[in-house]
């Protein structure tokens, strides 16, 4: 179940980016690719290292892990997580 949940987001994200995303009020805009990306498809709605609310500022990178799509406000966010994401979900 958890790889085709991970399949479904990653299908999600790469139409988003070759069908220009979509353009309503539900999405937010990844600041680092520019495609739109749906706060339903996010693991969680705050970046895990900082607390930022990803719902109301720009996303600067994304990765996935264990199925799951985190957002980040920066890529210094991003590393730490990936360098220990299991610290960062407790």
């Amino acid at each position: 179940m958890k790889a085709l949940k991970w399949y479904a987001v990653a299908l999600v994200v790469a139409l988003y980016s070759c069908g220009g995303g979509a353009t309503d009020s539900n999405t937010m805009t990844s600041a680092k690719t520019g495609i739109n990306i749906n706060p339903e498809l996010l693991a969680q709605k705050a970046d895990p290292i900082c607390g930022m609310d990803m719902t109301q500022t720009k996303i600067a990178d994304t990765l996935t892990h264990n199925g799951g799509l985190y957002a980040f406000c920066n890529s210094g966010c991003k590393e730490a997580f990936k360098a220990s994401p299991e610290e960062y979900l407790k």
